[in-house]
């Protein structure tokens, strides 16, 4: 096996400032530890647009560090309204994508002829497919139609 070795001359300014930059980074490094209890209750959001989430492998256990949060889906321009828990936080998507149907019964969005609008869209490794409905979706406070 070959070996490089690699020398460099650090003179003057250079040096002090990778010397800086070393100390500065074991400074951050020794700061980033701790040994008092943590508590498994999150603190309670500081402000009314703020969501809280829960890292963990999800509900079908299929991530190791999935960000999971709940979201308020309600029929539009009404007051029914379902929560539903465990929902990724998934910033490479658009919409909100829900694996089942909710009681709450959203209407089926429809083409101009009357068809039921239906969608194919990659996902991951493969791709997901189901109905478009319409929905208002609240999050933090704050409503998306």
């Amino acid at each position: 096996m070959n070996r490089v070795r690699l020398k460099i001359n650090l003179t003057g300014r250079n040096r002090i400032l990778t010397i800086a930059t070393c100390g500065a980074l074991l400074f951050a490094a020794a700061c980033g530890g701790s040994s008092g209890s943590s508590s498994s209750t999150p603190p309670p959001p500081s402000a009314s647009n703020v969501q809280a989430i829960t890292v963990n492998a999800g509900p079908a256990g299929f991530y190791a560090n999935g960000a999971f949060t709940s979201v308020m889906v309600c029929v539009p321009g009404t007051s029914a309204c379902q929560t539903v828990g465990g929902v990724l936080v998934d910033t490479g998507s658009s919409g909100l994508r829900l694996l089942s149907p909710l009681a709450i019964g959203l209407p089926q969005q429809k083409t101009a002829g009357g068809d039921p609008v239906v969608e194919c869209l990659p996902f991951i490794s493969t791709y997901v497919w189901g109905p478009v409905q319409m929905a208002d979706v609240k999050i933090a406070g704050e409503k998306a139609g």
